[in-house]
C-alpha cells in the first residue's frame, strides 16, 4: 500500500475491517450528551431516508495503522477516533438489543455482523471476533460483553471506563425506544441509514509514528465554510464598509458566547429559527437557505443590526437557560431542574426562547410546565422529532404573551391539555420503570424530585431544599433497599428468589440515602437495614421504616399521611412502594 491512504468510508465499509484500540490509549470518556446529540444528530440527517434518498451525514475522521501485534490477525490499530468508533459499536449493540426487546424472534444478524463476526486465525481457524476491541486495562471486557449480549443488568460497572461505556449503552438503548417505540421496522430504519449513510474519513498509515503525525496535522487544521459563516457574509453583504467593524466586533461577540457555551453554532442557529418563527422542521444544511428565503421575516437586508442584536438577544438568553437561568441571570429552580435530566436534549430552548422577554415570575411559572411535560415526555417515550415540532409551532403564541392571563390562557391549551392526553401512559410507565430502562441520571433525578417534593411540604421551601443539588451532590447515593450484590442468606430470605435479579432495578426497591449512612448499611438483610434508613435526613427514606411524626396535625403530619411503611421486603412490598411513588410522582410533575 502507499505510506498514506485516506478514504471516505460508510460505516458499512468500514466495519468490514477489525480494529483495536491499543493499552496506551486513552479509556473510553464519552458521556450520555455527547452519546444522545450524536444519535439526535444523525437521526435529524436520516429525515425520512429511505422513502426519499436522505443527506449523507460526516462524523469526523478515524487515524489508523497496520497492527505489528505477530498474533493479531488482520487488525488495525486505532490512533486517533478511538471514543467515536467505540460509541458506534455501542449503539449497534443497542440497536441490535433493541429490536430484540420488541421482537425476541427477530433475525439480528445484519446488526450483529457489525459488531461481532468470524474471523480467520493464524490456524484457519474461524472465530468469533468483535470488530473493536478494546486493549485498555480499565475496559475490563465489557465491549465483548456486550457484543456477545450479555444482560447488561448482570454486568457489574468497576471502572470509570465501564461506567461510561454502560451508560452510553442506556443512552442508546432509550433514545431509541423514545424514538420509535415498538415499531421494529422504525428501528431498522436508522440502523439502514447509520450504516449505509453515516461517512468517516479513515486515514491508514504503515506506522504509529506517522499515523500519530497525520492525527497532529488533522487537529491543526481549520474547516470549511458553515451556515454560521455564510450568515456572518450575507451581514456585510447588507451593510456600509464604514459599518464593518462595528458589525465584525457584535458578530464576535455572538461566536464567542457559543464557545464559552460549547454549543455548536447550527444547533443554536436551527432552535433560533424554531424558536422566533415557529418553523416545524428545518435540519442543519438547510439554515443559510431558509435565511436567504425568508429575508421578509428576518429582516438582515432592510437592517441588519436590528437582526444581529436580536441573534445576540437570542444568544445569550440561550446561554443564561442552558446554565439553569433566567436570560437576565437570576435563578430559576426549574430550568436548573431541567439542566438535570435534558442531557444533551434541547428542545425545551425552543418554548423557551419564544418566551426570553417574560417577566422573570412569568417565566418561572412557565419553565415549571416545561419541566413537567418534557419529563413526561421523556417517561412515555415521545419522539422528540414529534415534540419538536409541537414547541415550534407553539412558539408563535408563546411570542405575543405579555400577561399572566395570557400564559395562564397558553398553558392550558397546550401544556395541560398534552399532560391529561399522557396522563396514563406516565402512570403506566412509571409503574413499570427499572432503573435499567433509563440513564443512571435519569433516575437520580427522579429520585431527586419525588424526596424534595416531599421534603418541601414537610418542612418549607426553604433555600437548601429548592435545589435539587441538595439531592444530587456526591454525598448523596442510590440505595437498593434489596441489596446489588446479596449474600446467600439475603437472597435465600427474598420471597422470590429465582426472581431477585429482576427487583433490584424496580424503581420500588431505590431511595436516596446519605453516603455517610449508606456506607454502614452495607448489602445486609432489610431487618438490619431499616434503621439506618430511620437516621437518614430524607422523609421518604425515613418513612421505609418509620414515618416521622411530629405532634398532632403538623406540617410534617400531613405531608406524610400518604406514605406506607414496611415491616418486610418482599416482592410484594417492592411492587406496593412502586405504586406508591407514581402517587408520589402525579403531584411532584402536576400530572
Amino acid at each position: 500500500m502507499n505510506t498514506i491512504q485516506s478514504e471516505d468510508f460508510s460505516l458499512n465499509k468500514l466495519l468490514q475491517d477489525y480494529y483495536m484500540v491499543p493499552s496506551y490509549q486513552r479509556e473510553y470518556v464519552w458521556q450520555p450528551k455527547q452519546v444522545n446529540q450524536l444519535l439526535e444528530d444523525v437521526l435529524e440527517a436520516k429525515g425520512d431516508f429511505p422513502k426519499s434518498e436522505g443527506n449523507e451525514y460526516f462524523i469526523g475522521s478515524i487515524v489508523v495503522c497496520e497492527s505489528k501485534h505477530a498474533d493479531k490477525q488482520s487488525v488495525l490499530e486505532v490512533i486517533d477516533g478511538q471514543q467515536r468508533l467505540t460509541t458506534i459499536i455501542i449503539i449497534l449493540c443497542a440497536i441490535r438489543d433493541r429490536i430484540k426487546d420488541i421482537n425476541q424472534n427477530a433475525d439480528v444478524s445484519a446488526v450483529n455482523k457489525y459488531i461481532i463476526n468470524s474471523n480467520i486465525d493464524f490456524y484457519g481457524n474461524a472465530v468469533e471476533t468483535m470488530k473493536l476491541s478494546l486493549q485498555y486495562e480499565e475496559s475490563e471486557g465489557i465491549l465483548e460483553k456486550l457484543g456477545k449480549g450479555l444482560n447488561e443488568s448482570k454486568i457489574q460497572s468497576t471502572s470509570n471506563s465501564v461506567n461510561n461505556i454502560i451508560n452510553a449503552y442506556f443512552s442508546a438503548k432509550e433514545f431509541l425506544s423514545q424514538n420509535f417505540s415498538s415499531d421494529e421496522m422504525g428501528v431498522r430504519g436508522y440502523f439502514g441509514y447509520l450504516i449505509n449513510k453515516v461517512k468517516v474519513i479513515r486515514v491508514q498509515t504503515l506506522s504509529v509514528a506517522q499515523a500519530l503525525k497525520i492525527f497532529e496535522t488533522i487537529n491543526d487544521r481549520g474547516v470549511g465554510l458553515n451556515s454560521m459563516d455564510l450568515l456572518k457574509n450575507l451581514m456585510f453583504m447588507h451593510v456600509k464598509a464604514g459599518e464593518f467593524d462595528r458589525l465584525k466586533d457584535k458578530w464576535k461577540s455572538i461566536v464567542v458566547e457559543l464557545e464559552r457555551q460549547k454549543e455548536k453554532p447550527l444547533r443554536f442557529l436551527r432552535y433560533y429559527i424554531m424558536g422566533n418563527f415557529g418553523v416545524e422542521e428545518i435540519t442543519e444544511d438547510r439554515i443559510y437557505d431558509w435565511f436567504i428565503q425568508n429575508e421578509d421575516k428576518c429582516g438582515y437586508k432592510k437592517d441588519p443590526f436590528t437582526f444581529v442584536n436580536q441573534l445576540t438577544e437570542n444568544v445569550r438568553a440561550y446561554g443564561q437557560y442552558m446554565a439553569g437561568k433566567n436570560p437576565d441571570g437570576t435563578p430559576n429552580r426549574y430550568l436548573d431542574n431541567l439542566r438535570y435530566f435534558c442531557g444533551a436534549a434541547r428542545q425545551h430552548l425552543i418554548l423557551l426562547l419564544a418566551a426570553r422577554k417574560l417577566e422573570p415570575a412569568l417565566l418561572e411559572k412557565l419553565s415549571r410546565q416545561i419541566e413537567n411535560l418534557f419529563f413526561c415526555y421523556i417517561i412515555t417515550r415521545e419522539p422528540t422529532k414529534t415534540f419538536e415540532k409541537k414547541f415550534a409551532r407553539w412558539s408563535l403564541d408563546l411570542l405575543k404573551i405579555k400577561t399572566e392571563v395570557e400564559l395562564d390562557d397558553f398553558l392550558n391549551k397546550y401544556i395541560e391539555t398534552e399532560k391529561k392526553k399522557k396522563k396514563s401512559s406516565f402512570e403506566h410507565d412509571l409503574g413499570v420503570l427499572t432503573q435499567y430502562d433509563i440513564q443512571q441520571y435519569r433516575i437520580r433525578y427522579i429520585l431527586a424530585k419525588l424526596t424534595q417534593s416531599l421534603d418541601e411540604k414537610a418542612w418549607g421551601s426553604s433555600p437548601a431544599l429548592i435545589s435539587l443539588d441538595a439531592y444530587l451532590h456526591k454525598g448523596v447515593d442510590i440505595e437498593h433497599i434489596l441489596p446489588q450484590n446479596p449474600s446467600a442468606m439475603v437472597k435465600s430470605s427474598f420471597d422470590l428468589p429465582d426472581q431477585y435479579q429482576s427487583y433490584i432495578g424496580r424503581l420500588g426497591n431505590l431511595t436516596l440515602l446519605e453516603k455517610s449512612i449508606n456506607a454502614s448499611v452495607s448489602n445486609g438483610l432489610y431487618q438490619e437495614k431499616r434503621k439506618s434508613y430511620e437516621k437518614s435526613h430524607f422523609v421518604l427514606t425515613q418513612a421505609i421504616s418509620k414515618k416521622p411524626q411530629i405532634g398532632i396535625n403538623t406540617q410534617i403530619n400531613r405531608a406524610v399521611c400518604i406514605l406506607r411503611s414496611y415491616d418486610q421486603w418482599t416482592s410484594k412490598d417492592i411492587e406496593d412502594r412502586q405504586k406508591l411513588l407514581v402517587e408520589l410522582a402525579l403531584n411532584a410533575w402536576d400530572m
